[in-house]
């Protein structure tokens, strides 16, 4: 008479990037092959089926096999867990002591770790007490040592501008010896597209539209394409489709401009999976750092574009020729379009958009777009012409000998400012860590995280005055900057369209009686140059004027 089967098991297995030089003698088949075995001489218990997270890490239990495991064991299906040892089950020590001796005996479910000999139906007092606390223990303590190790590697990749992604970014490829994104020709024409479509006017989800239209694959469907391994979580679609979202996380992200930003995100310790947002300032920016598929030019360009709503042109898919740069001089609310219809033409006007909800608040400021234009045209070419004068001159102060070495030395000085700047953000971090791992108390928390705040503080003030005095130094080379190009290429102008407004302008503020006054793109640059150049004219007249014997002292 055969014995009744008393147990029906669920085979679980698990493997991660923390298992190391571990993971051949750890792989899913081997971890089967063990489980199976093991089952066939067992005559109480029945395997009905198994469940893998390939890939998963054991600090937490968030896992898609695992929870499909659960769900099996609270219907009722399963009520034995077999597992090859107790680390593939999981390297959290209290989170795998809580199913082990609470949640697992409340819902009737045998255990059976193999190699560690454990069974939970018959495991004494001694085994369930010290011997799996200690393994799960142990467990816990190499998931930490290996967070450990991993985020060095990761802070030393950070420290030399290495790229620390496992899949480079949409539009860059990564290749095995190169320490830089190298462009990837076969999407790069893509982001390039992507970038002139909204230029031109065009919506994120127009954009969107015409590339799904194109039948052009969206980000993650191109890694698939191109990487087997590559995974963003678990699929809803059988084809994924490009998004608003997704052309707006390409068109705000610098590192198509060539700048490798670096420790964005960040996890507080370990056991926690999700990452969090860091605050902008503990970024790590690296210029230059790979071949750019857009200009700085561009990217900013865009960036004024995305700031503002802009209302769509129902007779065309692109966007009014001034909206997003008119704004109301006095309230600074943007100016609202309106159409008048006189003698069966149309005529556009702008008015405050204040007053235009409120007649009490602001005044119209009325104005039609014919004589913005006017206005603007050679405002413009003036401002062109000004900025090609001011190249002229900083070509000739760039020849000068008081200019060579000192922005290197500045330069050596930012770093050295930013390296200790660095420093102390990471010991801010380490003790927010220590904190939560209750090493260290509250009080002592408080003191070392106001102490290192305090330093940091001070260190970005003088990195921040250092830089403009950096600025301003750097001025005398402006015909090397894109802005300066920018203004240069538009010489001699004749008309006005939507994509150089964009470019050239920042913003127009329209006051009473007609009174308009343009913020050019790059203004700060200009007023630095045109500052830098005032000053060096004023010191050459006050040494004209000098004595001819203080001259020839000196």
């Amino acid at each position: 008479m055969s014995l009744k089967v008393l147990y029906k098991a669920i085979a679980y297995l698990r493997l991660s990037k923390e298992d190391g030089d571990e993971a051949e003698s750890n792989s899913i088949r081997n971890q089967r092959i063990l489980i199976e075995d093991y089952v066939k001489r067992q005559a109480d218990i029945k395997l009905v089926g198994e469940k893998v997270d390939d890939g998963y890490s054991g600090v937490n239990f968030d896992r898609p096999g695992f929870q499909e495991m659960m769900d099996l064991i609270r219907d009722g299906k399963v009520n034995c867990v077999i597992v090859k040892d107790l680390s593939r089950f999981a390297r959290n020590f209290v989170e795998s002591g809580k199913y082990l001796q609470q949640i697992f005996p409340f819902l009737n479910v045998r255990f059976i770790a193999i190699n560690d000999n454990y069974d939970s139906l018959k495991a004494d007092y001694q085994t369930n007490n010290l011997y799996v606390p200690i393994k799960n223990l142990f467990n816990d303590a190499y998931s930490r040592d290996v967070s450990i190790k991993m985020r060095s590697f990761y802070d030393y990749k950070k420290r030399n501008g290495m790229p620390t992604c496992a899949f480079a970014v949409y539009g860059y490829r990564r290749e095995k010896g190169s320490k830089k994104l190298l462009v990837d020709e076969n999407v790069a024409g893509v982001i390039q597209s992507i970038a002139a479509a909204k230029l031109f006017g065009l919506s994120l989800q127009q954009i969107a539209d015409k590339l799904n239209e194109q039948q052009v694959l969206c980000p993650a469907e191109y890694k698939r394409s191109i990487s087997p391994n590559y995974k963003c979580g678990p699929r809803k679609k059988v084809v994924c489709k490009w998004t608003k979202m997704a052309v707006s996380r390409i068109l705000r992200n610098r590192v198509y401009t060539g700048c490798l930003e670096l420790g964005k995100t960040y996890r507080p310790n370990y056991k926690v999976k999700r990452p969090f947002l860091a605050a902008k300032d503990s970024w790590t920016q690296y210029e230059n750092a790979h071949e750019a598929i857009l200009s700085k030019v561009e990217f900013d360009t865009i960036q004024r574009t995305m700031s503002v709503e802009m209302r769509r042109n129902p007779q065309a898919e692109t966007s009014y020729l001034l909206n997003g740069i008119l704004f109301c001089a006095d309230c600074h609310q943007a100016m609202v379009r309106r159409n008048v219809y006189s003698k069966g033409k149309k005529y556009v006007y702008y008015n405050c958009a204040s007053n235009r909800k409120d007649k009490n608040e602001c005044t119209p400021h009325n104005i039609s777009e014919d004589t913005i234009l006017k206005i603007l045209l050679p405002v413009i070419r003036n401002h062109v012409e000004a900025v090609v004068e001011i190249d002229d001159m900083l070509h000739y102060l760039d020849t000068l000998p008081e200019r060579q070495g000192a922005s290197r030395t500045i330069d050596r000085h930012i770093k050295a400012l930013e390296a200790e700047l660095e420093k102390n953000r990471r010991f801010k971090r380490m003790v927010f860590e220590k904190y939560g791992e209750k090493i260290i108390d509250q009080k002592t928390y408080l003191e070392y995280t106001e102490i290192y705040s305090k330093k940091c503080d001070d260190l970005e003030a003088a990195i921040s005055k250092r830089r403009e005095e950096l600025q301003a130094v750097l001025t005398a080379g402006a015909s090397r900057n894109e802005w300066v190009r920018l203004f240069k290429k538009n010489r001699g102008i004749k008309n006005l369209n939507r994509p150089l407004l964009l470019s050239l302008i920042e913003r127009v503020e329209v006051g009473e009686g007609k009174n308009i006054t343009v913020r050019f793109a790059y203004q700060n640059q200009f007023d630095i140059a045109k500052e830098y150049i005032d000053n060096f004219k004023t010191k050459e007249a006050e040494h004209e004027l000098e004595p001819a014997e203080n001259k020839r002292s000196s």
